[in-house]
């Protein structure tokens, strides 16, 4: 018996720890933009304004502002070029939508798995 005390305890304990890194990034992404993914070299940040919406962005960093410099997806995951900068990213773009889904559908974000 106090063999399967101990197991429920430590499965417990794991599945507490395991929740923690989830908790602290959702924390970390309220009211500006984090990090929250790496695809290739698109970077994908989220954001979660006081009202409980979600928002999601992907861009390739070029050291510049994130809508002056920056080549990214629109809301409706349209590809934005700015003027001087050249698309040269083998990532596929189909990805980074993909991962833009996930991250806006809920505020639990799980890599999606490819395949």
């Amino acid at each position: 018996m106090n063999l399967l005390i101990c197991s429920k305890r430590k499965l417990s304990i794991i599945m507490l720890l395991a929740m923690f890194p989830v908790a602290t990034r959702a924390y970390g992404a309220y009211g500006g933009f984090t990090d929250l993914d790496q695809v290739g070299p698109w970077k994908i940040e989220r954001k979660i304004d006081p009202a409980g919406e979600i928002q999601c962005r992907a861009y390739l960093p070029s050291g510049g502002t994130w809508f002056g410099a920056n080549i990214h997806l629109d809301r409706s995951n349209a590809l934005v070029v700015p003027m001087g900068q050249d698309l040269n990213s083998n990532a596929s773009i189909e990805k980074v939508i993909i991962h833009l889904k996930h991250c806006r559908e809920d505020l639990l974000y799980i890599t999606p798995i490819e395949g």
